[in-house]
């Protein structure tokens, strides 16, 4: 039984020791030397680029209910980056507190388009509190999956 078991983990250790790995990791290109004066990044005005989601913070229990939590720091949001549609230019989402979330597509060089709708993540279809958001390839298909976290708040009628 113990010989068995042994030559099976030699066997399949032999197997994936002569497997190519799936990808190879390169070292980030070297920067080039800015000019004498010259600044590394340029602000650019994000309506002119398409980005304009706003952070709304629209919930009145914030300023009363919840006053505690928005003081102590629970005012998360966030962006995940990633290259959603495969097009090899990064796309931004973009979490929005109370109001619709972006997903933003770069369709050119720094000019980006919201599809959020249209991808089914503006998270306004209900009551919510948006706090962040993550991309993972949790499937392992190569698409990467954007994962938000989002608290739906119930609404009484009284």
């Amino acid at each position: 039984m113990f010989k068995l078991s042994f030559v099976t983990i030699a066997f399949c250790a032999a197997a994936f020791a002569a497997a190519a790995p799936a990808w190879t990791a390169k070292p980030l290109l070297p920067r080039p030397a800015l000019p004498a004066g010259a600044k590394p990044f340029e602000i650019l005005d994000s309506a002119a680029i398409g980005l304009t989601v706003p952070n709304i913070f629209s919930d009145a229990r914030m300023w009363g209910d919840h006053f505690r939590e928005l003081t102590l720091g629970s005012v998360e949001t966030g962006i995940a980056v990633a290259d959603f549609d495969r097009d090899g230019r990064p796309d931004i989402f973009v979490v929005s507190k109370n109001g619709p979330c972006a997903l933003y597509r770069q369709v050119a060089p720094f000019k980006f388009v919201d599809v959020a709708h249209a991808a089914g993540v503006a998270c306004d279809d209900a009551p919510t509190s948006n706090v962040g958001a993550t991309v993972v390839d949790i499937n392992q298909d190569g698409w990467p999956d954007l994962y938000i976290c989002a608290t739906t708040r119930r609404i009484s009628s009284s």
